[in-house]
């Protein structure tokens, strides 16, 4: 029996100014003990494919943002889970 492969697929963008961010590394944990990482394309989007049933945390980090950590992402059979990430900048803190 060859049971489907699942995917999570989404976007990554600028929660401040809804604009997209290329090249944010995604990070994904599976229960059953698969990583696999990714990075957002031009257009700010990611893809993750053949994955198996499960919980699964995807960890976003793009360099002057805030780290997001998206847990609990459940797939089932035959599902497509679309996970959109807005992202906020980082805060910088002046000297006065």
């Amino acid at each position: 029996m060859n049971l489907p492969k699942l995917k999570i697929a989404g976007g990554v963008w600028d929660s401040s100014r809804d604009a997209i961010i290329k090249g944010a590394k995604l990070t994904l944990y599976g229960e059953d003990g698969l990583d696999a990482s990714t990075e957002s394309d031009d257009y700010g989007d990611f893809r993750f494919q053949g994955l198996n049933s499960g919980n699964y945390t995807l960890e976003v980090t793009a360099d002057g943002y805030e780290t997001v950590i998206i847990e609990s992402i459940q797939l089932k059979k035959d599902s497509l889970k679309i996970v959109d990430i807005p992202m906020m900048r980082t805060k910088i803190n002046r000297p006065d």
